[in-house]
């Protein structure tokens, strides 16, 4: 505090990016809220932009990645999913970067008037961002309220241009800074373009802090035997609170992972249960498979005899038809015989007596064996 205002310190520390963290989703997993929140102030929060990260890398890097492999004669070089390929890449590059900018620390908002000009000044910086940084593609903004200090976590995909080989259009953060117009005369691990990019948003939001009533205190050096016991321990504290949300956020991280673990073991134990039971039905079925195919051999045995007994009576039914057929050539004969004597006989007799003769011998030819010897039997029972 400096003549009754207080002065407070613009941070823009980089974030961890977690999502349960940021959407406050703690409860939608059955996870315990931190220590850390105030839920009784989590509505005040605000999500100012919240983007699938599939659907954003479709949108950046579809229309490249498509030209990419149309020029692709072998199926191994293509890129089926970018997003994929960043996940599994061994480059350095991440799917998304986060950074977590505020102004002041957690003794410097008692006053409520000064947490709600905190709050605006986070929403306006948020609402510029994408203008101010063309390579830098905006999937998430969430402005936390119900911790020690409001703050803003800022989530971005950074998008380089211009390559002649490979995609034309690529995940590149120092790349994409570059393209923006921050570069290094002397570039080195301290001095490169992401922390000249980050000096910049420092100094951008330090003047939206001024605008509205929140006075920037002066960066020093950070060179311990140039500090005052007050200001070390000040920068002691913003260590601290830095190390405390790294190990806060390393520690939601470890209980997803476990949660997935645990989720994983439930899937395993399922698809066990699953795979006994498909054994045990196997099982079942080849039993079945094995009484049907009893049954089918039985019958194949009862077919096979009847098929014997078919034959044993088409033999017999040829031989009765070759017996039929012989008493039919033996009666034709017979009948042949008996019809050349009558006719040497009626020859020798005279014209009436031949008529009567053949007018019988006709009438006989319609009497049944039956009626014919009726006669016979009538003598007989006398």
């Amino acid at each position: 505090m400096k003549g009754g205002v207080i002065m407070g310190r613009v941070s823009m520390p980089q974030g961890r990016g977690s999502q349960l963290h940021n959407r406050r989703e703690y409860e939608k997993i059955g996870k315990p809220i931190p220590d850390n929140i105030d839920v009784s102030k989590s509505s005040e929060n605000i999500t100012l932009v919240d983007k699938d990260i599939r659907e954003a890398y479709r949108e950046i890097f579809g229309e490249a990645l498509l030209q990419y492999n149309k020029k692709q004669k072998r199926a191994d070089r293509r890129i089926d999913d970018y997003y994929e390929h960043i996940a599994k890449s061994k480059n350095g590059e991440k799917l998304f970067y986060e950074d977590i900018i505020q102004w002041g620390k957690k003794d410097d908002f008692d006053s409520p008037q000064t947490r709600e000009r905190a709050k605006e000044a986070l929403r306006v910086y948020a609402s510029t961002f994408t203008q101010r940084n063309p390579n830098l593609r905006l999937i998430g903004a969430y402005l936390h309220m119900d911790e020690a200090s409001p703050h803003l976590h800022i989530d971005y995909v950074p998008v380089a241009h211009g390559y002649s080989r490979g995609l034309s259009v690529r995940n590149s953060l120092d790349k994409a800074m570059k393209e923006m117009g921050f570069i290094p005369e002397k570039e080195s691990r301290k001095n490169n373009a992401t922390k000249l990019w980050k000096d910049n948003e420092r100094a951008y939001f330090g003047e939206i802090c001024r605008s509205i009533g929140l006075e920037i205190e002066t960066e020093r050096k950070s060179e311990r035997k140039s500090l005052t016991v007050d200001e070390y321990k000040q920068a002691r504290d913003e260590m601290v609170g830095e190390i405390e949300q790294e190990l806060s956020d390393l520690k939601e991280e470890l209980e997803i992972a476990e949660i997935q673990v645990n989720n994983m073991q439930e899937l395993t134990t399922v698809y066990e249960q699953e795979a006994d039971k498909a054994q045990e039905n196997a099982l079942e079925a080849r039993q079945s498979l094995l009484t049907v195919q009893g049954d089918i051999n039985t019958l194949m045995e009862q077919k096979n005899a009847l098929q014997g007994e078919i034959e044993a009576l088409e033999g017999i039914q040829n031989i009765l038809q070759d017996k039929i057929a012989g008493l039919k050539d033996t009666a034709a004969a017979v009948l042949l015989r008996v019809q050349e004597r009558l006719d040497h006989t009626l020859r020798s007799v005279s014209e009436r007596t031949r008529n009567e003769f053949t007018a019988a011998w006709a009438a006989t030819k319609d009497i049944s064996i039956e009626q014919a010897l009726k006669p016979k039997r009538k003598e007989q029972e006398r």
